[in-house]
């Protein structure tokens, strides 16, 4: 009896096949001209770098006094509500009574005392040469201006 030879089975058809045509960037070489050409672009994108990190610094510089200028005034209002005082400017009436030699500060809207001293020597000294004191007025005849209470009487 022969064998009977097995059939040998089709092959497979073969799997299809895609092409695609698309762009990689992958590390090239440049020319000499391309070097040339890439200098001036390096130049103007340092000089773009320079020109940030300036702007970048103005306004940090800007954002830290608007910081420094916020957490001043928080400090001032927790001080005055924990203290429930504040510092103010207050208009005050200063006497010098070179008789006496006293100088007093009076405060205009409460009417309190505030200093009450002898006149120091420089006091004195500016008042005899005819100098200005800190308030701008000038010799003896800086104190015979009259004031209000005296205009009154």
């Amino acid at each position: 009896m022969a064998r009977r030879k097995k059939p040998v089975p089709a092959p497979p058809p073969p799997a299809p096949v895609e092409e695609h045509v698309l762009e990689v960037e992958l590390i090239c070489e440049l020319t000499q001209d391309e070097v040339m050409a890439k200098v001036p672009e390096l130049i103007q994108a340092l000089g773009t770098i320079d020109e940030i990190e300036a702007e970048r610094r103005e306004h940090l510089a800007e954002f830290k006094a608007r910081l420094a200028e916020a957490g001043a005034r928080a400090g001032r209002l927790q001080h005055a509500l924990s203290a429930r005082r504040e510092t103010r400017l207050v208009t005050c009436r200063d006497t010098r009574d070179f008789g006496a030699g006293r100088f007093t500060r009076v405060r205009t809207d409460t009417g309190e005392t505030i200093d009450d001293r002898d006149l120091t020597p420089s006091e004195r000294e500016r008042m005899l040469f005819n100098e200005p004191d800190d308030s701008g007025a000038t010799g003896i005849r800086a104190n015979c201006v009259p004031s209000a209470k005296a205009a009154e009487a």
